[in-house]
């Protein structure tokens, strides 16, 4: 656990000391399905709360994305950038309509095999938080409800995944739940798959230096 903060903080205190410890960086794509996931639409007005205020689906979506690996062995944090459709989401208890958008946008840390530069774990798990965007109710909106106007809304989310892998490929399971403002609610469960757009021999390696005892 020491090595893992020592990383954290030579990355977060860049340029300034006189111990050389190198990093390395890697890009990756992802790709996966969700198993499960639902969201609650913020209580803003009486009409939403009287229309039904959620919506989900259930093995109905591919969520794609990229991340930045900055790392190593195994150790290392990543941001996250995704887009998740679900074209059959929909309120169960009041139809008004299919499909759902989701963009989350995540900080973790990575250990063990999921890292992506692990060269002896098979199995590790991540650790992470950040915000997410979401909209239901994208099409096909019934009759009764074609007034209805359904805004994109956040929520604060975090994220914990276990999974396994080798360099180059990594797969982990994955439960994120969000809250947001007005009682706002995301929930989405389910695989992911890294894959890197980077061989190894493309991975830049940078000096990091550690602050200078005093």
């Amino acid at each position: 656990m020491l090595r893992y903060l020592k990383i954290l903080i030579a990355l977060l205190c860049l340029g300034t000391g006189s111990i050389h410890a190198q990093l390395k960086f890697k890009t990756q794509f992802y790709t996966g399905f969700d198993l499960y996931c639902w969201y609650k639409n913020p209580r803003s007005s009486a009409r939403e709360c009287e229309a039904g205020l959620s919506s989900g689906s259930a093995l109905s979506s591919v969520p794609i994305g990229t991340r930045l690996l900055v790392g190593k062995d195994n150790f290392s944090i990543s941001a996250e950038a995704g887009a998740d459709l679900q074209f059959f989401a929909l309120d169960v208890n009041h139809f008004k309509g299919l499909g759902a958008v989701a963009f989350p946008l995540l900080l973790k840390m990575n250990f063990g095999a999921v890292s992506g530069f692990s060269k002896t774990k098979l199995v590790g798990w991540s650790l992470g938080g950040g915000i997410q965007y979401q909209k239901t109710e994208l099409f096909y909106l019934t009759e009764d409800y074609k007034d209805l106007e359904r805004k994109i809304f956040p929520t604060y989310i975090g994220e914990i995944a276990i999974g396994g892998g080798v360099r180059g490929f990594q797969t982990s399971y994955f439960v994120r739940v969000g809250f947001g403002k007005l009682q706002a609610t995301s929930v989405n469960t389910g695989f992911y798959f890294f894959l890197d757009l980077s061989g190894p021999k493309n991975q830049k390696q940078a000096t990091i230096i550690e602050p200078r005892s005093i």
